[in-house]
């Protein structure tokens, strides 16, 4: 038996499975520190949902169909804990090529020709849009504003079991405070807290605190958001970290209490183990009970992270718009140059929106080309929004109404429209911005030595893609001193 060949085990100091943006950045800095580091990924490219997906030589965001994790199609940046960028430093990646986008977004009604712009670090926003688009009166504004002032000087953590809709019912009870209500709802759904009922105060107070820049990434190389990962894609690889596509995690290995390695499969089911004394799970961290029974936890972890999961369900229905060149505004006669995110001040408090990405990021489309992009976005747990789409003709009937009004608000949108696709994300509409009123994650067990979670859904400072980030540092640096 001990002449029996070993090819199919390779050992690591440090496997990370899933190559979303967290599980990147733990393994680029490990192996920026001299580590040996395997990332194990599902599909044929990193990025997981932050990243994009190449349809044609269109970069359509969110990423492959059966990527992991829950990201966003904007790079959401911390002003004050510059998570991201304490990241890059620590990878060696540099500067990112960001490009910001201010305002993050302009809200149109159509009907009044008014507009109204909007940005998650201007605190006059959402009270600009009260006044402006809700029809609150001066005396609600200021009531608002007040409101506001104090939360600002609270603690988050007493406030995060505390959702906006009993906020809103204890603060504002009249019903003629109706739009103070809306306002508050509208500016959760634009910033994707799903439902907005659900947002909860104490997120909404690191939000205040730690304002966040609203950015796209303008890479050289590959479009759209598809530049985040690959950033540290390139410098993971400089540092010698192999990274193996196309592999199935079945089974975390463990020895009693502790971590040894991974089990995984390829496309043929042919079988690598992969050996280490660490394992980095970057995906959304539920999933790690398909390869670790639940009985090696702690019930409490275990019951904690199914209800976390509860908060990422959903659907997303996306229209893509291939274009021979930009569309003219219908108010101005002016062809559209506006990198951020457009909305609809109908009563969807910010489930819908259009972006022009090959506006930011020119390799999203062909050389000559443009990529125009609607999303509408619906949460899964029972809120006064409708549900999960039952069927695709449900969702592209929802989208389509974006669809009709972007033709009204441009003036020749069919005229240099080239082909039209639709993109159905069931299942999970996916946000790193878990803003329900309950903690993600932990980082660690205390029942499995060498376990560590990274990305989106686990419980550390940062919102968006900040959360992935700082998890990501986090815990290189706790591998680093195991």
């Amino acid at each position: 038996m001990e002449n029996l060949r070993t090819d199919w085990i390779k050992k690591f100091d440090t496997i990370v499975l899933g190559a979303g943006y967290g599980g990147l950045i733990a393994a680029t800095i490990l192996a920026k520190r001299g580590q040996k580091v395997a990332i194990i990924e599902k599909t044929h490219r990193v990025g997981g949902r932050v990243g994009c997906a190449n349809w044609h030589d269109y970069w359509l965001d969110f990423g492959h169909r059966d990527d992991d994790d829950y990201e966003d199609n904007w790079i959401m940046n911390s002003q004050v804990g510059q998570y991201y960028r304490k990241a890059a430093e620590a990878a060696g990646v540099g500067e990112l090529p960001l490009v910001a986008m201010y305002p993050a977004a302009i809200i149109h009604e159509l009907d009044s020709n008014k507009t109204v712009e909007f940005s998650p670090d201007d605190p006059d926003a959402t009270l600009n849009f009260a006044s402006t688009m809700a029809g609150a009166t001066p005396e609600q504004v200021a009531k608002l504003k007040g409101k506001l002032a104090y939360l600002a000087g609270e603690d988050p953590a007493k406030w995060l079991p505390v959702s906006f809709g009993e906020w809103l019912a204890k603060e504002f009870p009249d019903p003629a405070e109706e739009p103070v209500h809306r306002a508050m709802l509208w500016m959760a759904g634009l910033i994707f807290a799903l439902p907005p009922e659900k947002f909860s105060v104490g997120r909404f107070i690191q939000l205040i605190r730690d304002p966040i820049t609203v950015s796209k990434i303008d890479d050289r190389q590959v479009g759209g958001m598809q530049g985040l990962p690959e950033a540290y894609r390139r410098k993971y690889q400089a540092y010698g970290g192999e990274i193996f596509y196309g592999q199935i995690i079945d089974e975390i290995i463990l020895e009693g209490s502790e971590v040894k390695g991974v089990v995984a499969r390829d496309e043929a089911s042919v079988v690598t183990v992969f050996k280490a004394d660490a394992v980095v799970y970057s995906n959304p961290v539920w999933q790690i009970f398909k390869t670790i029974s639940e009985e090696h936890f702690d019930p409490a972890v275990v019951a904690h992270c199914w209800e976390v999961e509860k908060a990422y369900r959903g659907d997303s229905i996306c229209i893509n718009i291939g274009l021979s060149r930009q569309p003219t505004i219908r108010e101005t006669g002016k062809l559209d140059d506006y990198p951020g995110c457009h909305c609809f001040a109908e009563d969807w408090m910010g489930a819908n929106l259009w972006v022009f990405n090959s506006i930011s990021s020119p390799k999203t489309a062909p050389e000559g080309k443009h990529l125009l992009w609607a999303g509408w976005f619906t949460p899964g747990e029972g809120s006064r929004w409708e549900g999960p789409f039952k069927t695709f003709e449900e969702g592209r009937k929802r989208i389509d109404i974006i669809y009709m009004k972007m033709r009204e608000y441009y003036s020749d949108l069919d005229e240099v429209t080239e082909w039209v696709n639709y993109q159905w994300h069931k299942g999970y509409w996916g946000s790193a911005a878990n803003f329900w009123p309950l903690p993600r994650c932990p980082m660690t067990v205390d029942t499995i030595k060498g376990l560590y979670f990274a990305g989106s859904t686990v419980e550390c400072d940062g919102l968006f893609q900040e959360i992935s980030a700082n998890s990501g540092l986090q815990v290189a640096n706790l591998i680093q001193a195991a």
